[in-house]
């Protein structure tokens, strides 16, 4: 009985000195926002900081290379497919179409105009 006392004693001690470890390592993680006439400034306490301008996004007038479906990524995409013969029949600013043959039947394959060239319809 006097075992059995000794032992969860001991893993009570264990367990509570386990959480006073831990406890700091959790409360370390203050964030800070700024809101000022330069943006959004979110900060931690490493002191590293995102700026965020509300007229350029996240990447301060830099242009994106990759914002959009090319019309050659989504004729690629619809090889992979199985679209045989692709060929680009349309692209606007919101649309990408496809047509080809798949299987012996034509289709129309439309792909969203943003990254990664998410297909919206085929036919």
């Amino acid at each position: 009985m006097n075992s059995i006392i000794k032992s969860a004693f001991l893993a009570l001690s264990l367990a509570t000195a386990g959480l006073a470890v831990s406890a700091p390592a959790a409360s370390a993680a203050g964030i800070e926002l700024q809101l000022g006439t330069n943006g959004v400034i979110i900060r931690d306490n490493n002191g590293r900081h995102d700026d965020r301008n509300r007229h350029n996004g996240w990447n301060n007038g830099r242009q994106q290379t990759r914002d959009a479906c090319s019309p050659q990524r989504a004729l690629n995409k619809a090889e992979r497919m199985g679209v045989h013969r692709a060929r680009l029949t349309d692209a606007n600013r919101r649309t990408v179409t496809v047509r080809g043959v798949k299987r012996g039947h034509r289709v129309n394959v439309v792909f969203a105009n943003t990254s990664s060239c998410p297909v919206l319809g085929s036919r």
